[in-house]
């Protein structure tokens, strides 16, 4: 086999790079949604006459309405997002991308994953905004503490006076404290890991089509990160065969694994 030049190599590592930094974006742009999204929530929660002690979004049928069109266009921005940085340059290839990440796996869809995510949510933000109405908290204050605890909402701090005062909140609204063995409680965190694999699934696809319609018959794959990941140790070991269907990185969540096109094995 002929092995893999620096050239080759560096720009593999550059490519890389560029998809880190579409990844990144998302990040940053998820957050800023999912939380303009909860400030426009909590604005419209406060402005109607619940009492404290049984405030729900199903309380009122105006209230529930008004936060479920929030959803629905905070859904429609993720998607809009993903699928934006999942294609960004590689606009000759969008419609092909778009399918690719959006493909049933596991029984689902990325949007039926972003419907339930955001729906999650929707629950997170429910029993948080419960809390603050029972313990009169500004509107400022407690969409500051629903971003401090992002990863851990239900350990937001006002929540956790709320209970410690003798309001089971998040008992009362029926918000799962546990959602499985090995899936994360925080809507942030599971929408931030799939739109993040769904941004380097296509990104990666793409390299892998442009290089086999280029004559590649294969790749090399390598490591891009340090932490210990038996499964990327594994896939660096040999040849990968385009005709063998062998799989394309990333390999797992978070996985920044890279190839380089081979496209000839010497004899």
């Amino acid at each position: 086999m002929k092995q893999p030049t620096s050239k080759e190599i560096e720009e593999a590592k550059d490519y890389l790079r560029q998809r880190l930094n579409a990844e990144l974006s998302m990040k940053n742009n998820l957050l800023a949604i999912m939380y303009q999204a909860a400030k426009e929530i909590i604005a419209v929660s406060y402005k109607y006459n619940v009492p404290t002690n049984q405030f729900s979004f199903s309380y009122n049928k105006e209230l529930q309405e008004e936060v479920e069109t929030i959803i629905a266009n905070l859904r429609e921005l993720i998607e809009d997002y993903t699928e934006t940085l999942a294609v960004a340059t590689h606009t000759d290839e969008k419609e092909h991308i778009i399918s690719f990440i959006n493909r049933e796996s596991h029984g689902k869809t990325l949007v039926d994953r972003i419907n339930a995510y955001t729906t999650q949510f929707k629950k997170e933000l429910e029993v948080a905004i419960a809390s603050g109405v029972l313990l009169n908290v500004a509107e400022g204050e407690l969409l500051s503490s629903i971003k401090e605890s992002r990863k851990s909402p239900l350990f937001n701090r006002h929540i956790r006076q709320a209970t410690s005062k003798g309001f089971p909140v998040i008992s009362r609204l029926k918000v799962p404290e546990t959602y499985g063995v090995g899936r994360t409680n925080s809507s942030f965190t599971a929408l931030d890991n799939l739109t993040n694999f769904a941004i380097a699934e296509g990104w990666m696809d793409y390299f892998a089509m442009i290089a086999q319609k280029s004559g590649a018959i294969g790749f090399m794959s390598f490591r891009g990160s340090s932490y210990p990941c038996q499964q990327c140790d594994d896939e660096t070991t040999y040849f990968h065969a385009f005709s063998n269907g062998d799989p394309v990185p990333p390999y797992h969540a978070h996985c920044c694994c890279y190839i380089v096109p081979i496209y000839e094995i010497d004899i």
